[in-house]
């Protein structure tokens, strides 16, 4: 049913499509230059993972590798982005696409998840794979 790929140049325009719905969900700002600079940078340096239904762009995860602000010697895998359309949130998509973030982080680095509040994925879900609270992270307007 769903189709998990790494994204390329060419499926920009229609990642858009996704990644504004993502925006608009939590009331981000959207910045189309930026979008597509750093969606760009993420196929070219990071992962980038879509899934597909019949060819229509459905999810979406990214992370990109950075330093351990703390020690140097150690990476994290900053997931940036993890999307699902709504008709897809009820099954299996959203964990697939986190696993298959996992599956290409790169050796000896820490995934490191940034769930938004509004997001349908449940503490409990994450614990039960391996995931611990470690930091929350608040956004004064």
């Amino acid at each position: 049913m769903f189709k998990l790929r790494n994204a390329t140049i060419e499926d920009l325009p229609n990642c858009l499509v996704c990644a504004k719905k993502f925006v608009d969900f939590y009331g981000l700002c959207w910045n189309e230059t930026s979008v597509m600079f750093n969606l760009t940078t993420l196929i070219n340096s990071g992962v980038f993972v879509i899934a597909e239904v019949n060819n229509v762009i459905v999810a979406g995860i990214g992370g990109i590798t950075i330093k351990n602000m703390w020690d140097s010697e150690q990476n994290f895998f900053q997931e940036l982005f993890w999307w699902v359309d709504e008709e897809y949130r009820k099954g299996s998509l959203g964990i697939k696409l986190l696993k298959t973030l996992e599956d290409q982080t790169p050796k000896g680095a820490l995934l490191v998840l940034s769930v938004l509040p509004k997001s349908n994925i449940k503490e409990e879900t994450l614990s039960k794979l391996g995931y611990s609270l470690k930091e929350l992270a608040y956004i004064k307007d």
